[in-house]
């Protein structure tokens, strides 16, 4: 049995809502390690392959938590899952705010939301031998996060709204 939160329109699984940010906190994490060895990669003079490792590790792991909660479906903590009561109206209601938080149309999304499914899917989950396509740049997917425009923290109150961000702003 899942606990609910109440919020003025919703009931939200508990459980749904901490396991999405708890995802999106390791996103942010794993982001942030990955850019940051990045951006002194040419500096790197010792261990070049374990960071080489790590830095694309990271990367794939970023992929992979936010395709968990924003790519497919079937996965419990996908963001479609967050609502007890009211799920279209709740899935139409967030729909246009994760668009708006990414910064991109609703079709711009969709092909940018194929993309990385198919990337995680082919290469970062399930490797493909001969995938060749790029790998998806995550800008659309940090603003998406950054902003806090996904469903867990949308109806959460302003304090612990504050608080995630604050720990999202601080990892960036």
């Amino acid at each position: 049995m899942r606990t609910e939160l109440i919020t003025e329109k919703y009931s939200l699984y508990k459980e749904v809502v901490e396991a999405q940010m708890t995802l999106l906190c390791n996103f942010v994490h794993s982001l942030a390690f990955y850019r940051t060895i990045r951006q002194d990669y040419d500096r790197i003079e010792d261990n070049k392959k374990f960071w080489t490792h790590f830095m694309n590790s990271c990367y794939l792991r970023a992929i992979t938590d936010w395709c968990i909660v924003f790519g497919a479906n079937n996965n419990e903590a996908h963001w479609k899952k967050t609502a007890k009561n009211k799920n279209e109206e709740f899935k139409s209601e967030i729909r246009p705010m994760i668009y708006s938080a990414a910064e991109i149309s609703q079709n711009k999304w969709k092909e940018y939301h194929k993309e990385v499914v198919d990337f995680r899917n082919r290469y970062a989950a399930h490797r493909n031998i001969d995938y060749k396509d790029n790998v998806p740049l995550l800008r659309c997917v940090t603003h998406n996060v950054i902003s806090c425009k996904f469903p867990g923290i949308v109806s959460m109150s302003q304090e612990t709204s504050r608080n995630y961000r604050s720990v999202l702003e601080a990892t960036l």
